[in-house]
């Protein structure tokens, strides 16, 4: 088991992170105060089951940028703890384990022109998060559902394509 811990800054430019043996499993973990920013990439194979911080990309911070990034073949695509105003713009999350993206008890955070699709769990769960912006995301093919709120309220979900999901649409 290998991973990546930032407290620091990380920018991932036109990068490929992925496991060279697909059954040693690795996690990137972005602890509070740290800065993040990831373009033009891939990750791919990352996240230990069990362990919610080891799932694959989690963030618990502020101000991230994911942009025009593929995720995929991860326990969890993208997962976001206690982590607001952060923005995920054009990326594509597929073919993870659980949901596609996540967010607990995060606020404020964008998520606009994403691909998510052929999710094991949720395309998007909102979980205890508020004042999110969910906008013009293609959502299809996730096994429970596309968008799932849970004790989540305020948030503004509009112009999204949801379709082919375990009970289909915002649930």
């Amino acid at each position: 088991e290998h991973w990546i811990d930032v407290y620091g800054n990380l920018t991932v430019l036109n990068s490929l992170i992925t496991a060279y043996n697909t059954s040693n499993n690795y996690y990137i973990r972005v602890f509070s105060g740290a800065k993040l920013r990831i373009e033009g990439s891939e990750i791919s194979y990352a996240g230990c089951y069990g362990v919610k911080d080891h799932n694959g990309l989690w963030i618990n911070t502020n101000n991230t940028i994911i942009k025009n990034t593929t995720i995929q073949y991860c326990v969890c695509g993208i997962s976001f703890h206690h982590a607001h105003n952060n923005t995920l713009y054009g990326n594509t999350i597929r073919y993870n384990h659980e949901n596609g993206i996540a967010l607990y008890y995060s606020l404020e955070n964008n998520i606009v022109g994403c691909n998510v699709y052929s999710n094991d769990w949720y395309g998007i769960y909102v979980c205890h998060s508020d004042k999110n912006f969910i906008y013009r995301n293609t959502i299809w093919g996730n096994v429970w559902s596309g968008i799932e709120l849970y004790s989540s309220s305020n948030n503004t979900i509009v112009a999204n394509t949801v379709s082919n999901s375990g009970e289909d649409g915002l649930h």
